[in-house]
């Protein structure tokens, strides 16, 4: 009895963790019938041993242990069986992604080896690509800290000759002291269309993991669509594409996820949420064009309220609004302050100005008091202007204050701001953080923006996450994947 017996892979590139389907080809060339096990159902033969970053020893498997531990009733091993008459041949698919995870990108030779009573046969040797990470769009959330230490999910969209990847990966602080921060395993979670963008990750009031449901956000044209952590798909649909969703979304403990959509032209927010289904709660103008918007929650004991704030340009400079609303309650009316660089007497040199490429924050403390951060220019001098709003005795107690950085060696391409709090609530540390043309990365330190060490790619947009006695900066490279490291 002769066989001819051969494997191949479906394509010769795969994204990492992507789906990765063999096709098998039998062909009975002797002259009796064959009978064996069929190879698309749990069955110990063939065997299969992948060679590659991965596994540089190699390593052997069967079907029975591609499938690993399930739960429903299942037929026993070997038990559906495939008759293939003289002359003839069988095909099949086998896919070898769900417990064999192949976690380093790079160049894979596999081989197959088909061990019966009556004959054996193996398939010539073919080698397939997994794919470098190479995120395109990036989002980071984080939740309260009740121990200091740092923790959240971070995601990813990588794009594909397909379509569009989203990834998502858990993060923890394991030594606050030095910091350290554990990844836990990447995870390929979906696969989306081309179109897809702006992946969200809500932020939370509560502790991160005092949810067993968290999601994933993101947008497609005009749908915005969340995916939770048993993998529910919801979606809501708006009049139309907005210009970006505001970052981050959020998350009030012990409620479904939503998030801001700003719209086309920058004079409106919608508000998206997220329950049974998807629903636009809201549809609000504002009242001047947001050239940059963030979003943020109040304390759980104080009812989760919900704050936007937006900087806009104005003839003299920029202004800096700011609204509350809740989750069963409209968008308040706007509240603003205005900062102006120049000063009577002095020389024209332009206005300040936003720059597009920083990330705003905004935190609120327990007593309802709103900070927001945003980054301008003055000529070629940075400034960080922080708006604080807070209802005093008499009324809203609201202002603006500028720190100038001082020159920069470099063009920013990168930049964000954020706030970490402490167990009261108060801000403890702002941390400024800049990515110059140059490839160095420059920090708000005592009142100037300094060097620091670059232990990596950073992303774009740059993203920061809070620890207890270290912030951490999100980079990115192509073998080892996504990583915070301190700075």
């Amino acid at each position: 009895m002769t066989i001819q017996y051969e494997v191949k892979p479906e394509r010769e590139e795969y994204p990492l963790l992507d789906e990765i389907r063999l096709h098998l080809t039998i062909r009975n060339v002797g002259g009796a019938a064959l009978e064996l096990a069929n190879p698309s159902s749990r069955s110990s033969q063939p065997t299969y041993t992948l060679r590659g970053p991965s596994f540089p020893n190699g390593r052997t498997f069967n079907k029975i242990e591609l499938e690993g531990l399930v739960l429903e009733p299942q037929s026993p091993p070997d038990s559906d069986r495939i008759r293939i008459e003289p002359g003839a041949s069988w095909d099949g698919t086998v896919s070898i992604t769900r417990s064999v995870r192949l976690e380093a990108p790079g160049d894979y030779e596999l081989t197959s080896r088909l061990q019966l009573a009556q004959v054996q046969a193996q398939s010539p040797n073919v080698v397939f690509r997994v794919k470098q990470i190479s995120p395109d769009s990036a989002d980071a959330g984080v939740g309260w800290r009740q121990g200091g230490a740092g923790e959240g999910e971070l995601a990813f969209l990588q794009r594909t000759e397909s379509g569009t990847l989203l990834y998502a990966q858990q993060f923890h602080e394991v030594r606050q002291d030095t910091g350290e921060v554990r990844m836990f395993p990447l995870q390929l979670r979906r696969h989306l269309e081309a179109q897809t963008t702006d992946v969200r990750v809500p932020w939370t009031n509560g502790t991160f993991h005092a949810e067993t449901t968290r999601w994933l956000i993101w947008r497609q044209g005009a749908t915005v669509a969340a995916l939770d952590t048993y993998d529910t798909l919801i979606s809501a649909r708006l009049p139309e594409a907005p210009s970006a969703l505001v970052r981050p979304a959020l998350t009030a403990a012990g409620e479904p996820p939503e998030v801001l959509a700003l719209a086309e032209g920058s004079r409106a927010l919608h508000l998206v949420r997220f329950g049974k289904v998807g629903k636009v709660e809201w549809t609000a103008a504002l009242p001047a064009d947001a050239k940059a918007i963030v979003a943020g929650l109040g304390s759980e004991q104080k009812g989760s309220p919900r704050h936007v704030a937006f900087a806009a340009h104005t003839e003299e400079g920029v202004a800096i609004y700011h609204s509350r609303y809740t989750r069963d309650g409209p968008l308040t009316a706007f509240e603003s302050v205005a900062f102006d660089a120049r000063k009577a007497g002095d020389e024209p040199r332009g206005r300040a100005r936003l720059l597009d490429v920083f990330t705003p924050a905004l935190h609120v403390e327990g007593k309802d008091e709103t900070w927001a951060g945003f980054l301008a220019q003055d000529g070629e001098e940075p400034l960080l202007l922080e708006a604080h709003f807070a209802r005093g005795l008499f009324g809203s107690d609201n202002s603006v204050r500028a720190t100038k950085l001082g020159p920069l060696t470099g063009k920013p391409v990168g930049g964000a701001l954020l706030y970490v709090d402490d167990k009261s609530g108060s801000i403890v540390r702002r941390e400024v953080v800049l990515l110059l043309d140059t490839g160095k990365l420059v920090r708000l330190t005592d009142g100037v923006l300094r060097e620091v060490s670059v232990q990596g790619v950073p992303t774009i947009p740059l993203l920061l996450a809070p620890g207890r006695d270290f912030s951490y900066v999100l980079y990115s490279d192509k073998v080892r994947g996504p990583y915070f490291a301190a700075i």
